[in-house]
Protein backbone atom coordinates (compact mmCIF):
# COMPACT_ATOMS: atom_id res chain seq x y z
CA UNK A 1 0.00 0.00 0.00
CA UNK A 2 1.33 3.45 -0.91
CA UNK A 3 0.47 6.58 1.05
CA UNK A 4 0.89 10.13 -0.12
CA UNK A 5 2.18 12.45 2.59
CA UNK A 6 2.31 16.20 2.06
CA UNK A 7 5.28 18.01 3.56
CA UNK A 8 3.93 21.31 4.86
CA UNK A 9 7.17 22.66 6.25
CA UNK A 10 10.66 21.79 7.39
CA UNK A 11 12.76 23.20 10.20
CA UNK A 12 16.30 22.26 9.26
CA UNK A 13 18.86 21.09 11.79
CA UNK A 14 20.78 23.87 13.49
CA UNK A 15 23.47 23.83 16.15
CA UNK A 16 21.34 25.79 18.64
CA UNK A 17 18.30 23.47 18.65
CA UNK A 18 20.34 20.32 17.82
CA UNK A 19 17.34 18.84 16.05
CA UNK A 20 15.23 19.10 12.93
CA UNK A 21 11.51 18.75 12.36
CA UNK A 22 9.07 18.27 9.53
CA UNK A 23 5.34 19.00 9.49
CA UNK A 24 3.36 16.46 7.48
CA UNK A 25 -0.26 16.08 6.39
CA UNK A 26 -1.36 12.44 6.27
CA UNK A 27 -3.99 11.02 3.87
CA UNK A 28 -6.66 11.27 6.60
CA UNK A 29 -5.85 15.04 6.87
CA UNK A 30 -4.16 14.59 10.25
CA UNK A 31 -1.21 16.95 10.64
CA UNK A 32 1.82 15.80 12.65
CA UNK A 33 5.22 17.14 13.50
CA UNK A 34 8.06 14.60 13.39
CA UNK A 35 11.27 15.57 15.15
CA UNK A 36 14.71 13.96 15.29
CA UNK A 37 17.73 15.17 17.17
CA UNK A 38 20.40 14.73 19.79
CA UNK A 39 19.22 13.17 23.04
CA UNK A 40 20.47 16.24 24.92
CA UNK A 41 17.97 18.42 23.11
CA UNK A 42 15.13 15.94 22.66
CA UNK A 43 14.47 14.67 26.17
CA UNK A 44 13.68 18.18 27.41
CA UNK A 45 10.84 18.62 24.90
CA UNK A 46 9.05 15.31 25.43
CA UNK A 47 5.63 15.05 27.03
CA UNK A 48 5.62 14.44 30.74
CA UNK A 49 3.88 11.65 32.07
CA UNK A 50 2.51 8.24 32.17
CA UNK A 51 4.22 5.09 33.33
CA UNK A 52 4.16 3.87 29.72
CA UNK A 53 6.14 6.95 28.65
CA UNK A 54 8.61 6.39 31.52
CA UNK A 55 9.13 2.78 30.42
CA UNK A 56 9.81 3.87 26.84
CA UNK A 57 12.10 6.64 28.11
CA UNK A 58 14.16 4.22 30.23
CA UNK A 59 14.36 1.65 27.41
CA UNK A 60 15.43 4.36 24.97
CA UNK A 61 18.10 5.65 27.39
CA UNK A 62 19.42 2.10 27.68
CA UNK A 63 19.52 1.72 23.89
CA UNK A 64 21.29 5.08 23.49
CA UNK A 65 23.97 4.04 26.00
CA UNK A 66 24.42 0.73 24.20
CA UNK A 67 24.61 2.38 20.76
CA UNK A 68 27.05 5.07 21.82
CA UNK A 69 29.35 2.56 23.56
CA UNK A 70 29.53 0.78 20.18
CA UNK A 71 30.60 4.04 18.53
CA UNK A 72 27.28 4.55 16.73
CA UNK A 73 25.86 8.01 15.99
CA UNK A 74 22.58 8.35 17.86
CA UNK A 75 19.35 10.23 17.24
CA UNK A 76 16.12 10.39 19.20
CA UNK A 77 12.83 10.45 17.27
CA UNK A 78 9.50 11.86 18.52
CA UNK A 79 6.20 13.17 17.17
CA UNK A 80 3.02 15.02 18.04
CA UNK A 81 -0.37 15.56 16.44
CA UNK A 82 -1.13 19.21 15.73
CA UNK A 83 -4.64 20.54 16.21
CA UNK A 84 -6.17 22.66 13.47
CA UNK A 85 -5.54 25.84 15.47
CA UNK A 86 -1.91 24.88 16.22
CA UNK A 87 -1.31 24.07 12.57
CA UNK A 88 -2.81 27.36 11.38
CA UNK A 89 -0.78 29.42 13.87
CA UNK A 90 2.41 27.55 13.00
CA UNK A 91 1.75 27.85 9.22
CA UNK A 92 1.21 31.60 9.47
CA UNK A 93 4.36 32.16 11.52
CA UNK A 94 6.38 29.73 9.41
CA UNK A 95 5.53 31.57 6.18
CA UNK A 96 6.32 34.92 7.79
CA UNK A 97 9.63 33.69 9.25
CA UNK A 98 10.66 31.91 6.03
CA UNK A 99 10.34 35.09 3.99
CA UNK A 100 11.75 37.47 6.58
CA UNK A 101 14.64 39.61 5.43
CA UNK A 102 15.89 40.20 8.99
CA UNK A 103 16.62 37.71 11.76
CA UNK A 104 15.27 34.82 9.69
CA UNK A 105 17.16 32.12 11.65
CA UNK A 106 15.91 33.45 15.00
CA UNK A 107 12.33 33.72 13.75
CA UNK A 108 12.43 30.19 12.33
CA UNK A 109 13.83 28.91 15.64
CA UNK A 110 10.98 30.60 17.52
CA UNK A 111 8.45 29.15 15.08
CA UNK A 112 9.90 25.67 15.54
CA UNK A 113 9.54 26.07 19.31
CA UNK A 114 5.76 26.43 18.82
CA UNK A 115 5.47 22.81 17.71
CA UNK A 116 8.62 21.17 19.09
CA UNK A 117 7.16 20.59 22.55
CA UNK A 118 5.15 18.00 24.42
CA UNK A 119 6.32 15.34 21.94
CA UNK A 120 5.67 11.61 22.17
CA UNK A 121 8.90 9.61 22.23
CA UNK A 122 9.03 7.09 19.38
CA UNK A 123 12.52 5.70 19.93
CA UNK A 124 16.14 6.10 18.97
CA UNK A 125 18.47 5.13 16.16
CA UNK A 126 22.10 4.10 16.15
CA UNK A 127 23.94 4.49 12.84
CA UNK A 128 27.46 3.40 12.02
CA UNK A 129 29.51 6.30 10.73
CA UNK A 130 32.52 4.51 9.23
CA UNK A 131 35.92 6.13 9.21
CA UNK A 132 37.36 6.98 5.84
CA UNK A 133 40.07 4.68 4.61
CA UNK A 134 43.52 5.58 5.93
CA UNK A 135 42.39 7.69 8.91
CA UNK A 136 44.12 5.58 11.62
CA UNK A 137 47.37 5.52 9.61
CA UNK A 138 47.23 9.30 8.99
CA UNK A 139 46.69 10.01 12.69
CA UNK A 140 49.56 7.71 13.63
CA UNK A 141 51.84 9.46 11.08
CA UNK A 142 50.92 12.86 12.59
CA UNK A 143 51.67 11.56 16.07
CA UNK A 144 55.04 10.14 15.00
CA UNK A 145 55.88 13.53 13.47
CA UNK A 146 55.35 15.10 16.88
CA UNK A 147 52.13 16.88 15.91
CA UNK A 148 49.52 17.19 18.64
CA UNK A 149 46.05 16.04 17.61
CA UNK A 150 42.91 17.33 19.33
CA UNK A 151 39.31 16.24 18.92
CA UNK A 152 36.29 18.49 19.15
CA UNK A 153 32.96 16.71 18.98
CA UNK A 154 29.32 17.04 19.95
CA UNK A 155 28.98 13.28 20.33
CA UNK A 156 28.20 11.48 23.55
CA UNK A 157 31.34 10.65 25.56
CA UNK A 158 30.93 6.91 24.93
CA UNK A 159 30.71 7.48 21.16
CA UNK A 160 33.72 9.80 21.15
CA UNK A 161 35.85 7.29 23.09
CA UNK A 162 34.84 4.39 20.85
CA UNK A 163 35.62 6.36 17.68
CA UNK A 164 38.87 7.65 19.21
CA UNK A 165 39.99 4.09 19.91
CA UNK A 166 38.97 2.79 16.46
CA UNK A 167 40.93 5.50 14.62
CA UNK A 168 43.90 5.01 16.95
CA UNK A 169 43.68 8.57 18.19
CA UNK A 170 43.24 7.26 21.72
CA UNK A 171 45.19 4.53 23.41
CA UNK A 172 44.29 2.82 26.63
CA UNK A 173 47.02 4.71 28.54
CA UNK A 174 46.21 8.19 27.22
CA UNK A 175 44.89 10.91 29.53
CA UNK A 176 41.55 12.39 28.45
CA UNK A 177 40.31 15.87 29.40
CA UNK A 178 36.62 16.68 28.99
CA UNK A 179 35.62 20.29 28.46
CA UNK A 180 31.89 20.87 28.79
CA UNK A 181 30.46 24.10 27.41
CA UNK A 182 27.42 25.66 28.96
CA UNK A 183 24.46 25.66 26.52
CA UNK A 184 24.45 29.45 26.20
CA UNK A 185 28.11 29.40 25.14
CA UNK A 186 27.48 27.40 21.96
Amino acid sequence: MVYRLDVLGLHEFDSVRKRMSVVIRFPDNAVKVLVKGADTSMFSILENGSESNNNIWHATQSHLNEYSSQGLRTLVVASRDLSGAEHEEWQSRYEEASTSLTDRATKLRQTAALIESNLKLLGATGIEDKLQEGVPEAIEALRQAGIKVWVLTGDKQETAISIGLSCKLLRLNVEIFWLMLKPNMV
